[in-house]
């Protein structure tokens, strides 16, 4: 009788086992968006800023810095390498010097130039501030500025988006070397870059990570710049990339070293391998059990 009871347990234990591993393998969805730990918002702001860390362009931003070698070398390092990121359409947008002929730039500017600029109150289409506008225009028109003038000349007749551009141009304080944006010191070239994934989607900023150094080491593998061009990179992505690395590498060190710890343990105390290795059985149950029922309650982990 207590035969046959212990084999129905073991039926059992082997079925409630064999379940657990099914929810796991079917259901199991590693999450690597650390924005999941943080508590649930109580008001609209925090609401905002939590969306703003899970897909806010501040958590997409990934800046680049390319040092070594010569001035030259590196601004035509940093063209290059925005030429090869536009080119692989992986990443968002790639930014090393934004100017007025920037198409992207100026379709925005063209599309909200009322929002972002001064305004157009009641009185801005009256036909004495248009006669003025227009005077101003023309005059624009033998300034550098005068082929873009022309080409808006009729859907921007108050000259809102060059007034736009003229204080985006004049607040942008980062320093240039051929058409490059360059450190203060001129001995880095930077770069900005915006990742489609949030900074804090761990695996696919990984990905983004590995990409960029890939296609720098590309770029460069034929170099003979003295020193060596080197990349350098920082941003929210990078951080979450690099704390996840350290994370990982030091858990497993100490997983190993516990574990190991715990063997000896054992076996010293049952001086057998396989009771060693017996033991080890209700602690992967456990194990397997309990990562079933998180998975079933919080759909992942």
């Amino acid at each position: 009788m207590n035969k046959r009871r212990l084999q129905v347990y073991a039926y059992v234990w082997l079925a409630l086992l064999a379940l657990a591993v099914w929810v796991v393998i079917v259901k199991l969805n590693i999450q690597t968006d650390l924005t999941g730990f943080l508590p649930a918002s109580k008001n609209s702001m925090s609401e905002t800023l939590i969306q703003e860390l899970k897909g806010g362009s501040a958590s997409r931003i990934i800046l680049l810095g390319i040092s070594g070698g010569t001035a030259s070398e590196r601004a035509d390092a940093s063209q290059k390498l925005r030429v090869a990121l536009q080119a692989s359409k992986q990443l968002k947008t790639i930014r090393n010097g934004v100017s007025i002929g920037d198409e992207a730039l100026l379709a925005l500017v063209v599309k909200y130039r009322y929002l972002l600029g001064r305004g157009a109150d009641k009185d801005a289409f009256s036909v004495k501030n248009l006669q003025e506008a227009l005077a101003v225009r023309m005059e624009e028109m033998v300034s550098p500025l005068g082929a873009l003038s022309k080409k808006y000349l009729a859907r921007d007749p108050s000259g809102e988006i060059l007034s736009i551009l003229d204080q985006y141009q004049s607040r942008v304080a980062v320093a240039k070397y051929h058409d490059v944006w360059v450190s203060r010191d001129g001995e880095l070239a930077l770069l900005m870059i915006e990742t489609r994934s949030s900074g804090f989607d761990l695996h696919q900023q990984k990905n983004n990570v590995e990409f960029l150094q890939k296609s720098f080491a590309t770029l460069t593998r034929d170099s003979l710049s003295k020193p060596p061009l080197t990349l350098h990179m920082t941003g929210p992505a990078v951080f979450s990339v690099a704390a996840s690395e350290t994370i990982s590498t030091e858990s497993t060190v100490l997983s190993l070293v516990a574990t190991f710890l715990v063997v000896l343990m054992l076996y010293w105390s049952y001086r057998s391998i396989r009771l060693v290795l017996l033991s080890a059985v209700p602690l992967l149950t456990g194990l397997v059990a309990a990562v079933a029922v998180v998975v079933l309650i919080f759909g992942g982990i």
